[in-house]
């Protein structure tokens, strides 16, 4: 006597019992795919962090060697000044002294002194229009800017991702 029931309940069994090995061999796989993608993730975004963290060390390097730059043009635009300046007096100085001079031999030279006190303020003053005409913000510090921007996009978008993928996990749970 063979009973079918018994053997039908038997092969049930063993059909919901590897339906139910393979939902939970398909299920860890899929969690062990999603946790190597989630460490990928963390992985890019501690690398991207710390490319952030380094562009800006460099960018503060770069802003503090452009502040010493501006301090540096300013303090050689007051010692020119200074020295047009000195310039200036000493061609007065000796215009007076030639206009006092009796001699008509010392008065030349101080005339010829005089012009040439005047030709080198002339010429530290034409430095300093120079300087001052082709100051611009370097191009080092401009492409930092640029690099700088564009990192903290690609940082605020890689956040955003990994916020939107979390909120659609949270979501299907």
């Amino acid at each position: 006597p063979h009973n079918w029931m018994k053997d039908f309940i038997l092969t049930v069994s063993i059909v919901i019992g590897v339906g139910g090995c393979w939902f939970a061999y398909t299920q860890n796989k899929t969690s062990k795919e999603h946790v190597a993608k989630m460490m990928k993730d963390l992985e890019s975004l501690q690398t991207a962090e710390q490319s952030l963290m380094d562009l800006q060390e460099r960018l503060e390097k770069a802003q503090e060697e452009n502040r010493n730059v501006a301090v540096e043009k300013q303090n050689l635009e007051r010692k020119m000044m200074d020295e047009i300046n000195y310039a200036k007096e000493e061609a007065c100085r000796l215009r007076e002294l030639r206009e006092g001079a009796a001699c008509e031999l010392s008065r030349r030279q101080y005339a010829e002194q005089e012009l040439e006190q005047v030709r080198m303020a002339l010429k530290k003053a034409e430095k300093e229009f120079e300087l001052r005409s082709s100051w611009s913000v370097p191009d080092a510090l401009q492409k930092w800017l640029q690099l700088t921007h564009e990192v903290e996009v690609q940082y605020y978008n890689i956040k955003r991702q990994n916020a939107e993928m979390q909120l659609a996990i949270a979501k299907d749970e």
